[in-house]
């Protein structure tokens, strides 16, 4: 009699490629040849569609582009390609990296997407110098497309972490230039006192110009993606809250204190005009809700 491990060692591979010899199993043991096929469906079966499952689509083109346009990138990271350079043409690139002309043209259209490549027409394809808006763009799109949405409470407890620092090092290393950009931009406030969209970005526009009197560029850089943010529901302060005075008035504060390079009292002012546009924020924020409670019951009656 053929033993059962002999059997599925003998013909292991044609078992696991689904074949069941019929032939052979005809002349064994009816009880033997029910356990085989018992076993088969119970252990090779599960194993085989097990590994079947696992095996995934391999998109071997788009695998490559990515891997081509993180190569390029790491030259552009090293200053193998330098700022203003024209890359290779795609001959070359398709002859170095051995692959094909559709592979290379998705790396690039890769490396334009993340702002690393230009293009000019009938010219070629060069390296672009990364400014820092587009930094700060980048950050403002990764805020405003986040699955759980940050609260005003999230962006004025980060304006705090950043502007009250800000506050101080601009009173330690502005210039005289960055001063009078100050002062024209508190004129411009004051100028769109009764306009609360102008005046909100006016007001936006003066940290900014706060932001770079630190003459780290980073800081505006940071700063940049949450004013965008924020600037609705300052707008929305101005609107309902009619804070004008108030915001105007911390400015000046501040804006002497920059003048004075008083930096302890810079970083003062600053949290003591946070707290107030926070409480402005609030007061406008309930003000709005109950005009549209008020709005919706009329519509309804």
């Amino acid at each position: 009699m053929i033993e059962a491990g002999q059997l599925f060692s003998k013909k292991k591979m044609d078992v696991e490629n689904g074949f069941l010899f019929n032939t052979t199993l005809n002349k064994l043991d009816f009880n033997l040849r029910k356990w085989i096929i018992l076993y088969y469906h119970h252990n090779v079966i599960p194993i085989i569609d097990m590994k079947i499952n696992r095996i995934q689509p391999i998109f071997r083109e788009q695998n490559l582009s990515i891997r081509v346009a993180n190569h390029i990138e790491e030259m552009i990271r090293n200053s193998e390609l330098k700022i203003g350079e024209k890359i290779p043409p795609e001959r070359v690139l398709c002859e170095k990296f051995q692959v094909s002309r559709t592979v290379i043209r998705e790396a690039t259209r890769f490396l334009m997407a993340k702002g690393l490549l230009y293009s000019q027409v009938g010219d070629g394809t060069y390296v672009r110098n990364v400014q820092s808006e587009d930094v700060s763009d980048y950050l403002g799109l990764h805020i405003s497309m986040q699955d759980t949405p940050a609260s005003i409470d999230d962006f004025l407890e980060i304006r705090r972490a950043l502007e009250i620092q800000i506050a101080k090092l601009a009173a330690e290393r502005a210039n005289e230039n960055d001063i009078k950009e100050l002062e024209a931009k508190l004129k411009e406030m004051q100028k769109y006192k009764k306009n609360p969209e102008e005046f909100a970005k006016k007001d936006l526009e003066f940290h900014i110009s706060l932001a770079r009197a630190t003459q780290n560029p980073l800081f505006e850089i940071l700063l940049n993606p949450l004013m965008d943010s924020l600037l609705e529901v300052i707008n929305l302060a101005f609107k309902y809250g009619k804070s004008f005075t108030e915001a105007i008035h911390f400015h000046t504060l501040i804006l002497q204190k920059i003048k004075s390079h008083d930096i302890p009292g810079a970083g003062q002012d600053m949290a003591d005009h946070l707290v107030q546009s926070k409480q402005a924020i609030i007061y406008a924020e309930k003000i709005r809700k109950r005009q549209l409670v008020q709005k919706s019951s009329q519509n309804k009656n």
